[in-house]
């Protein structure tokens, strides 16, 4: 079964992104350079699984790129 895309804070990505290149984050979160750049620009939302592939590789919660909400639902299912 495909995982559910999820509600996405893109503009908390670009600015948590900050100087590294979007080369260098999907890299270092397991992702395709190209989906992780519809993703920036809000045409594709990551699985939840994927998200927290991103944040880590951000260095954030991911809280700051995921609503709460959403987070919290994931947790408990």
């Amino acid at each position: 079964m495909p995982a559910k895309p999820i509600g996405f804070n893109r503009f908390a990505l670009i600015a948590l992104r900050g100087d590294r290149t979007r080369d260098e984050i999907a890299t270092k979160s397991q992702c395709d350079p190209g989906f992780y750049g519809r993703v920036e620009r809000g045409t594709r939302a990551p699985s939840m699984e994927v998200a927290q592939r991103i944040a880590d590789a951000l260095g954030c919660d991911i809280r700051a790129l995921v609503p709460s909400a959403v987070v919290d639902e994931e947790v408990a299912a």
